[in-house]
């Protein structure tokens, strides 16, 4: 079975003289699929620092950018409509007030659409399980060191700066009073979603805010203090989880070179189980490193069908891979439907996990302020990624440059279109209302293209001003800081980044 893109045509786009990287990459065979992995499987250096944005793998870069667009399309719902985004407020209340006086189409509109394109919890957890897909990557494919260290030392550059900017930005219209149409906005809702962020009182308390935002401790609530100063609320958590889960990534990682197949397996298996038990997000990360270790080491190796024995009578038969997953995706997907059907129920599953604080199962009632990872979206996302991987179309789908750009504006679209919506689209959410515009379907379609334009080009002129730059920086002080001559500064960041020294120096 080839389940990637690169196996099949493995070729990236890179900056190179003749504007191509050919790679030639190793493929297990025989005893070696049961072995240890630890020699790599392509010798291409180009990416041992960084992935430029040219060599990211294409459909995972699509595919974020589809999130990002759903992305979009959830904190425009969560502020103009929130009884078509979710039906919990922000004080976890239930139902909540907008619901109630809600037109019932967006009542239906949530049940039907909602689980599958907007839901609140599916989308974060879906950027969650990505990161552990995407993050080890280049370490995966080179089992060197000096890849996984680019990893830890680029993660903060790639969040923080994004977080600075977009919280200067919030606190400066929040005391220029640019927030104001959005309480009447919110009022007219009945909806908390729809409050404007609060503003930092002081410098210390935008540094702990800053801190908190990185190193907040798992038991965190949509409600906590550092997660009110960036709109919309309830969307910023993923942000710690996906900053400390990435070192978690790294912890597990570094063995997978060193261990044979089927410890791997097993090993890998109990682990996974037991973060789900305890309810640890290492769950929702480690299964996309784990996805990400079979598809870099073990898919050329793997048979395209397996043997499944149904007893003496009905013998045995080859079953395509894709059979199992696309069991487990219309399994997740059932879930989310019934939930959505019966909202009181969607609790339910917490109970198959221990609460670590009572040594129990959970049984708290402030769950629905708590994030948590659900099994529902577990399966969604996990079957989703493995799918995409066996077969070629969906990649080529996702390959497409429009989704490709749209996956690097993904968290700028995260952390701006809050602040952009409740005090541009407040603005014109209230004229419009004062001018007459009693049909609701009619003033979100107005409001909808009036704003996602603006938002789309607001992420793009923050991916240039922040996102460029801070990668740069970043790969540009990894080299920088690996030299042994520090008042020699790097101006090339190829091969490795080994500049400025010679070949024995470039080999430490």
């Amino acid at each position: 079975m080839t389940t990637t893109a690169e196996a099949e045509a493995p070729v990236l786009v890179g900056e190179k003289d003749d504007g191509v990287i050919r790679i030639q990459r190793r493929v297990l065979t025989g005893k070696d699929r049961f072995a240890i992995t630890s020699q790599p499987f392509i010798t291409d250096t180009t990416n041992d620092v960084g992935r430029r944005y040219g060599t990211r793998k294409p459909h995972l870069e699509g595919l974020r950018g589809i999130l990002g667009f759903f992305t979009l399309l959830a904190i425009f719902f969560r502020t103009f409509a929130p009884a078509i985004q979710t039906d919990t407020d922000l004080n976890g209340l239930f139902p909540a007030d907008f619901v109630l006086v809600a037109p019932q189409w967006q009542n239906t509109l949530r049940k039907v659409l909602g689980p599958i394109f907007w839901d609140s919890t599916l989308l974060p957890h879906f950027f969650i399980i990505l990161s552990g897909r995407v993050t080890l990557q280049t370490f995966l494919e080179r089992r060197l060191a000096l890849p996984m260290a680019a990893t830890a030392f680029h993660r903060p550059f790639r969040l923080l700066p994004n977080l600075v900017v977009c919280l200067t930005i919030t606190s400066i219209l929040s005391a220029t009073h640019s927030f104001d149409a959005a309480f009447r906005m919110a009022t007219d809702l009945r909806s908390s979603l729809a409050a404007p962020p609060q503003i930092w009182s002081s410098s210390i308390e935008y540094f702990n805010t800053m801190a908190a935002l990185f190193f907040a401790e798992p038991a965190f609530t949509y409600q906590d203090r550092p997660f009110s100063f960036v709109q919309p609320v309830g969307v910023l958590f993923v942000v710690p989880i996906i900053f400390q889960q990435t070192f978690t990534c790294i912890t597990a990682a570094y063995i997978l070179p060193y261990t044979k197949l089927k410890p791997k397996v097993i090993g890998y298996t109990a682990f996974v189980l037991l973060c789900y038990w305890v309810g640890s997000w290492a769950w929702y990360s480690l299964t996309g490193l784990a996805i990400a270790e079979f598809v870099s080491v073990y898919s050329q190796a793997t048979p395209s069908r397996f043997p499944l024995r149904l007893g003496r009578y009905l013998g045995t038969h080859k079953v395509p891979v894709w059979v199992p997953f696309s069991v487990l995706l219309i399994a997740g997907l059932a879930q989310k439907w019934a939930w959505a059907s019966f909202p009181e129920r969607r609790s339910d599953e917490y109970m198959a996990h221990t609460d670590i604080l009572t040594g129990g199962l959970v049984r708290s009632e402030n769950i629905a302020v708590t994030p948590f990872p659900r099994i529902d979206d577990w399966m969604v996302i996990t079957a989703i990624l493995v799918l995409i991987e066996i077969f070629e179309t969906p990649r080529r789908f996702l390959s497409q440059s429009i989704f490709r750009h749209l996956g690097r504006l993904a968290f700028s679209i995260m952390l701006s279109s809050g602040f952009l919506f409740l005090s541009v689209g407040a603005v014109l959410r209230n004229h419009l209302v004062d001018s007459g515009w009693t049909q609701n379907a009619g003033l979100l379609a107005v409001l909808f293209f009036s704003m996602a334009p603006l938002a789309l080009a607001l992420a793009e002129l923050l991916h240039w001003l922040v996102d460029v730059p801070s990668v740069l920086v970043a790969r540009w002080l990894f080299v920088y800081f690996r030299q042994e001559d520090l008042f020699v500064f790097p101006t090339d960041l190829s091969a490795g980044g080994q500049v400025g020294t010679d070949s024995k120096t470039s080999s430490k």
